[in-house]
């Protein structure tokens, strides 16, 4: 059986073991590599800065990197929806073969005002939403991506796209 080399785009111990256990789940034999990479977006992306930064990411890897079977991004970022704002997952997965392309969503979660407000004062090009939240309750915090990584349905469904068989 064919291992497939899969880089991951970031070094981020929770993301690119997310993508090693898909990858398992669906049967795929794969050996994941995570790299440090550009977003070229802030520290915060917002709304398509979200996508244009796994993007981003998938180009600079491919520009340093050949023999990848697969190039797997995992982007979070906040979007503006109605009065509030939400975190959402962003998942890119490219062959960088045939350049084909597969992006998933994850579930949002709501994002009080008062901190995206704040992190926004400061910057989003050097400040989280999730660091304002940690400094204002004093907690440990990881961003919703690493917290949950992507959820193994939404990199099924990414993953089943390119072998069906599986």
């Amino acid at each position: 059986m064919r291992v497939l080399k899969i880089g991951v785009t970031s070094e981020n111990k929770l993301k690119t073991e997310a993508v090693r256990k898909a990858y398992a789940s669906a049967g795929v034999s794969a050996q994941v590599t995570g790299y440090k990479t550009d977003s070229k977006v802030g520290e915060q992306p917002v709304d398509d800065q979200t996508i244009a930064g796994a993007r981003n990411r998938i180009a600079d890897l491919i520009t340093r990197n050949e023999g990848l079977d697969r190039i797997v991004s995992i982007e979070s970022g906040i979007f503006k929806k109605d009065e509030g704002w939400e975190d959402i997952g962003v998942a890119v997965i490219v062959d960088p073969h045939s350049n084909k392309e597969d992006v998933e969503y994850s579930d949002p979660v709501a994002f009080p005002a008062q901190f995206v407000e704040r992190a926004c004062q400061i910057g989003f090009d050097t400040m989280t939403v999730g660091k304002v939240m940690e400094e204002a309750y004093n907690l440990q915090y990881q961003s919703r991506m690493d917290q949950l990584a992507l959820t193994h349905d939404d990199f099924s469904t990414i993953l089943k796209r390119y072998f069906p068989e599986s």
